[in-house]
């Protein structure tokens, strides 16, 4: 089972992308996508992501889940990963920082086999197979 766990609270591209880039860069099709959404409507972006994944040939389970503070996302992203088996990924970069750093302290992402984030010195506002992909680079955080 492969499941992917990303944040909802900027753009929807930046999310999508991300995810678009995994599955592109690292053959990763999830089984299975939680959802964090602090701000904004998942539905639009729980459409996409079912598209993308189906296009690439795999069928998704998605969960969405709205957390109001980091202490409840830890909670249900724990929650979540204790019912799952085989891979489980973390990808940031749909997350704003502060939100993040209050996620991710005390060692939490030690529990992920990856933790992506696809870092760009563009705005990631179209699909990713049309960005420059010489100023976008998909980092694994957990690769030091």
């Amino acid at each position: 089972m492969k499941k992917y766990v990303c944040f909802l609270e900027r753009d929807h591209w930046s999310s999508l992308n991300s995810l678009w880039a995994v599955i592109c860069e690292h053959d990763f099709i999830p089984d299975s996508v939680l959802i964090l959404s602090r701000y904004n409507d998942p539905k639009p972006f729980s459409k996409n992501l079912r598209s993308l994944i189906s296009a690439y040939g795999g069928d998704v389970d998605i969960e969405v889940k709205q957390t109001s503070d980091a202490s409840d996302a830890r909670k249900v992203i724990s929650s979540s990963m204790s019912d799952s088996t085989g891979t489980i990924v973390l990808d940031i970069t749909g997350g704003s920082k502060d939100f993040l750093v209050s996620i991710l302290v005390d060692r939490f992402s030690h529990n992920f086999d990856n933790v992506f984030y696809l870092s760009s010195s563009i705005p990631i506002d179209s699909a990713y197979p049309v960005l420059d992909q010489t100023k976008i680079r998909l980092v694994d955080l957990l690769e030091g």
